[in-house]
């Protein structure tokens, strides 16, 4: 695979991860996979995931472990490439703090099983990284800068990974943004729906047509606030990157915006708040003049995402209606806040952010 995949999606079989509802693995099931697979016997607590059974396995000695059994709609070479990518990152960098693999009793990176329903799902253990999501906690400028240098090593230690074949293609993925037009039929604000189109079209005209041109690797892809975890004692501090679950094969540009746009609040700090991100990343990695250029608009178009997929995973879900729909006062807020400040202003201050990190 050598660029992201753009080829017409046929809607219909677009996001097949997010329409299987999660198949809860009751306790004793989880316990007799863990021994049957990994030699090791102990309680398991169970862990909310919005795709997959988590469990935390705690040994009588006291060490800690996730046993993850994912959701149905996971292929087989997906589960497998992020095992790979938790290796991949491990041997390139150990200091990235992250979950580590651990091998099945036949020396895999992972497995497969059938649940209760007869359904084939896979199967990975890694450690249990200690600390707390970083929603937990007060956000600070050195926390954000602090996010924004570890997800520019993460990258980095990424960057090797290849794939000889293409993956199905994920609803996160930013590349197939322009799918999300489908899913604003389902918005009943009209001016919202107006708001978002003009982003799509943004998005379509601007993007799309210079894709080729971005550089592209596998991404994290999800560096939202409760896939990093903080240190408890010293919250400034990133002590823990967790589920690659929704990796793709896209321009770097698209992590860098999906990072930004989780680290943005509801006051007029937004700018100041995308740029102290901006400034950790710039400290150890750079960006060309075109993803710079392009930055604001993918960071629109990540919360144009989020507005879209959430409302139209609630016609799906609607017993889970209130729980999708839980940040869409955030997001629209978000989304009003960096229309104020415009793209113009934000542009300006991403360039003198690399400009002066160049400088030091």
């Amino acid at each position: 695979m050598t660029k992201s995949d753009t080829r017409p999606i046929d809607i219909a079989d677009f996001g097949a991860e997010l329409k299987t509802k999660a198949v809860i693995i009751q306790p004793a099931e989880a316990q007799a996979i863990a021994l049957e697979h990994y030699g090791l016997q102990g309680k398991v607590k169970w862990l909310w995931g919005e795709k997959d059974s988590n469990y935390q396995l705690t040994l009588t000695d006291g060490t800690e472990y996730l046993l993850k059994i994912l959701n149905s709609g996971e292929a087989r070479e997906v589960t497998q490439l992020h095992s790979k990518a938790l290796l991949q990152v491990e041997q390139y960098d150990s200091g990235i703090p992250l979950q580590r693999i651990v091998k099945t009793c036949d020396g895999e990176l992972d497995c497969r099983v059938n649940d209760n329903t007869g359904t084939e799902r896979g199967v990975r253990l890694v450690t249990f990284v200690p600390g707390k999501a970083q929603t937990q906690f007060n956000r600070s400028s050195e926390q954000r800068k602090n996010v924004g240098r570890i997800l520019a090593r993460l990258q980095t230690a990424l960057s090797p990974i290849t794939l000889d074949s293409d993956l199905p293609p994920i609803i996160w993925d930013m590349s197939h943004a322009s799918m999300m037009r489908g899913f604003i039929e389902f918005i009943d604000d009209i001016e919202l729906r107006h708001r978002l189109t003009q982003a799509l079209d943004c998005f379509d005209n601007e993007i799309i047509p210079v894709m080729d041109q971005l550089p592209t690797q596998f991404i994290h892809n999800d560096f939202n606030l409760e896939n990093i975890l903080v240190d408890q004692q010293c919250p400034n501090e990133v002590c823990g990157i967790i589920d690659f679950g929704d990796m793709a094969y896209a321009p770097v540009l698209f992590d860098t915006a999906v990072a930004i746009s989780y680290q943005l609040g509801t006051s007029e700090n937004v700018l100041d708040e995308a740029c102290d991100v901006l400034k950790g990343y710039a400290s150890v990695k750079s960006m060309s003049p075109l993803e710079i250029e392009l930055l604001y608009p993918a960071i629109i178009m990540r919360i144009v995402m989020r507005l879209t997929i959430s409302v139209w995973r609630a016609t799906i879900f609607p017993d889970q209606k209130t729980h999708l729909l839980r940040f869409w006062p955030t997001l629209k807020t978000q989304l009003t806040l960096l229309d104020a400040i415009g793209r113009e202003e934000m542009t300006r201050r991403f360039f003198t952010i690399f400009e002066e990190a160049e400088n030091e």
